[in-house]
């Protein structure tokens, strides 16, 4: 009888052994398991917490970036205004000069032609008048002072006018000119001479 306790009591040992080492085997491997899915969750979080930092990066330089173009097209488009409105200013500026010379030029040429035609004039009338005294010789030595005296108002008045558009070079001829033609009526006409417009 004892060696059948003895037996039982071997084999129930054995189980109990065997049970006791199935127990720590498991809770070795739960441990093992609990190990890996703690470094797994770390390294997902680790993983996580990388990917997040580096989409934050990558949205804060994007949005620098963006900002940076967006301040780079703003200034350009800022100069380019400004370049072409100094340009459109430059060119409207030009036009005006030219305009405004060309009819300066136009205007001179108005004065400077009824000048010459005036000079001319009295010069017919200095002619006629000679002639028309030279044909009385005798019988009238006064000039007629009718043309003599209408070109040298017209003389005077187209004068006027060169003054006015100069250019102040060609002023000293013109002065000139009219003091020639002062003089030659004032000796055409003689005692007659304060019949002119002087």
């Amino acid at each position: 009888m004892d060696s059948e306790l003895l037996a039982v009591g071997a084999a129930f040992a054995g189980v109990a052994m065997g049970f006791v080492g199935s127990l720590a085997a498991a809770s070795i491997q739960r441990k093992g398991s609990q190990a890996q899915a703690d470094a797994t969750a770390q390294s997902a979080v680790t993983t996580a917490e990388a990917v997040y930092q580096a989409a934050v990066t990558t949205s804060e330089s994007g949005y620098r970036a963006a900002v940076t173009a967006a301040e780079t097209a703003y200034q350009a488009a800022i100069a380019s205004s400004e370049s072409q409105y100094r340009a459109a200013l430059t060119t409207a500026k030009t036009q005006y000069a030219s305009a405004l010379e060309a009819l300066n030029r136009t205007a001179r040429r108005a004065a400077y032609v009824s000048f010459i035609t005036a000079a001319a004039a009295l010069r017919r009338g200095a002619e006629s008048a000679i002639e028309g005294a030279d044909g009385r010789a005798g019988e009238d030595s006064d000039v007629d002072l009718g043309n003599l005296t209408e070109a040298l108002r017209a003389l005077q008045a187209t004068h006027g006018a060169v003054e006015l558009e100069g250019p102040p070079a060609v002023l000293p001829a013109a002065a000139a000119a009219l003091n020639r033609a002062q003089r030659l009526a004032a000796e055409l006409t003689g005692t007659n001479k304060s019949g002119l417009i002087m």
